[in-house]
């Protein structure tokens, strides 16, 4: 009562309090029911200790490591002239209890649980974020063309949209208030990645396909133009591997310079190279009808 609250330990409080409250009451009622004097002492000590027990919300509240000057300001404006009550905790809980903060236990109790909520959110994005400060790429090369396929992205697609659907919780919730901007900023990484990842398959995808063909002389020779717009794919493509096998982690490849942009150009020069193989290989069925019974694999 007549100690600063910075001492107390409000874990230890509770559970001491809490265990001398029950082991008392059984030395008074059983184990020394037939000695009398011995179970009045027993039974005064306990009365001591249960008239205690209705400050243990308001010290846990107050001790809570969760509180930061945010909750303080809450916390003294509750009262009007504010409490002197401070972070420091370098009062004593008798000079709290003669400001009549017993009548804001509920109110503090409160701000205390709110506390923790946001602790809570705040921990799940850190955690989230130094989770992902260690995953990495894995790159495969890809038979003799001296580059590297992304190999088995599967479980980094799993992760991200568990990501995702936690951070939506969590933008969500009541407590992120204080939080919102740090949520935000990282709800949108999280984008980032999936539409980079996104671009970057399409893009592997339409690489894989064409690549052999336009290895080839023969196509090479007939679709000059095209195997021009596909060999600044290839060449953007090779870039973008060598830079992500150099520094495989999934933020830094994500955020590399501009490479959503080439992603975009990638696909969209892919689309126009796949066009005029098309019409080639139309042009080549029209002269040669039996080649309409051919797939365009087989065709190339």
């Amino acid at each position: 009562m007549k100690g600063p609250l910075y001492d107390i330990e409000r874990d230890d409080l509770v559970r001491e309090v809490t265990e001398a409250c029950r082991n008392l009451l059984r030395l008074g009622t059983a184990d020394f029911k037939e000695h009398r004097a011995v179970a009045l002492v027993a039974s005064d000590l306990r009365k001591l200790f249960e008239g205690f027990r209705p400050y243990l919300p308001l010290i846990s509240a107050l001790r809570s490591p969760f509180l930061r000057p945010r909750h303080w300001t809450t916390i003294l404006a509750l009262k009007t002239p504010p409490l002197d009550v401070n972070p420091d905790l370098n009062q004593t809980l008798e000079d709290l209890l003669g400001e009549g903060i017993m009548s804001l236990v509920e109110e503090i109790n409160e701000i205390g649980h709110f506390a923790a909520r946001e602790k809570k959110l705040e921990e799940q994005v850190s955690a989230m974020r130094d989770e992902w400060k260690h995953i990495k790429f894995d790159l495969a090369p890809f038979k003799d063309t001296d580059t590297h396929l992304l190999h088995k992205p599967e479980p980094i697609w799993e992760l991200l949209d568990e990501h995702i659907q936690k951070t939506l919780a969590i933008a969500a919730s009541p407590y992120v208030k204080f939080l919102q901007s740090e949520v935000n900023y990282w709800k949108q990484t999280l984008i980032r990645i999936q539409d980079v990842l996104e671009e970057w398959g399409k893009v592997q995808r339409g690489w894989l396909y064409l690549q052999p063909i336009f290895t080839s002389p023969d196509i090479q020779a007939q679709l000059p133009q095209v195997t021009a717009v596909f060999a600044g794919v290839d060449k953007q493509w090779r870039n973008i591997m060598m830079g992500t096998l150099l520094s495989p982690l999934v933020l830094d490849a994500c955020f590399q310079s501009r490479i959503m942009e080439t992603f975009w150009s990638c696909n969209d020069s892919l689309e126009r190279v796949e066009k005029g193989l098309a019409d080639y290989l139309a042009q080549k069925r029209m002269a040669f009808p039996r080649f309409y019974f051919l797939p365009n694999d087989d065709l190339v």
